[in-house]
């Protein structure tokens, strides 16, 4: 079993009823996003982490990692809280990753009741790790570690990883209505993407004969329907309530006479360089 650390950085900033809700919105997601690939998965939460734990790590770090709301996640091995074998266990940790000769550090964080505080616990670890791997001719560096190991004391356990990977940020999906996207050529990919990382349920209208299923891997439920242009893709939006409706940065040259049928239009890759956008392209695949 595979047990992944879940961070979000935007939620952090609502109000705490707002903040509930969108946890509760993005844990839902995730469940069903493992759900549609044919796995299960058991999530929980405490305050500023969430936790996943997964039979499959390949298959759970890919969903994960395209969950919009989520900044970053790690793999993790859980440990006690008792800092003497949290020590030991940051110290077992650390053996495959560390190599004759090399720098390392212990970044601790500390966020329950614990009676040490978190520079406490990262020397306590660093210690062990020094008296466990004294063979190896192994040093501290702090400013610019070889290899660098993680450890947060949190409220009910300790969790132990060696690395960051990174999420899509933003809010979970369904937490800030729905808004219709019209996709023109293959780059207006962006669009619909960058919605979903707004929090917005999305419905697309593709002119294109390009396959742009690509777009299902961030929402496996998407709607992606057929229309010759925008007057087809308005009815769709009023027919899915969609709150407003999404153009690339061509429709901001349109006159300003175009009859917009009361609908708010967004433009979320207007001011993007062509460097960011082919980055981007190519992360959502």
């Amino acid at each position: 079993m595979a047990l992944f650390l879940l961070r979000y950085a935007e939620i952090g900033l609502k109000s705490e009823r707002v903040r509930r809700r969108f946890i509760a919105t993005l844990i839902e997601n995730i469940e069903n996003a493992f759900m549609l690939s044919g796995m299960e998965c058991i999530v929980s939460s405490d305050r500023g982490r969430i936790y996943v734990l997964s039979g499959n790590a390949a298959a759970g770090r890919e969903i994960i990692s395209r969950s919009f709301g989520i900044a970053s996640f790690s793999e993790v091995v859980e440990a006690p809280l008792d800092m003497a074998e949290l020590a030991q266990a940051v110290s077992a940790y650390a053996t495959d990753l560390l190599v004759k000769g090399c720098t390392f550090a212990v970044r601790a964080r500390r966020s329950g009741g614990q009676k040490y505080t978190s520079m406490e616990l990262a020397r306590e670890a660093g210690s062990r790790i020094l008296d466990d791997h004294g063979e190896m001719d192994i040093h501290v560096s702090l400013d610019s570690p070889d290899v660098e190991v993680f450890v947060e004391a949190r409220e009910r356990a300790a969790y132990i990883y060696g690395s960051y990977e990174q999420g899509p940020g933003g809010l979970p999906m369904g937490t800030q209505g729905s808004v219709a996207c019209l996709v023109e050529k293959h780059d207006d990919l962006v669009i619909p993407w960058l919605m979903m990382r707004r929090g917005c349920n999305v419905v697309v209208g593709k002119t294109t004969e390009e396959d742009i299923g690509s777009i299902r891997k961030w929402n496996a439920r998407i709607s992606i329907v057929r229309v010759e242009g925008l007057e087809q893709m308005l009815p769709i939006a009023a027919e899915n309530r969609c709150s407003g409706v999404a153009l690339n940065s061509d429709w901001l040259r349109a006159p300003a006479t175009m009859d917009k049928s009361g609908f708010a239009f967004f433009y979320p890759a207007a001011g993007m360089t062509a460097g960011e956008l082919h980055a981007l392209l190519s992360r959502i695949g």
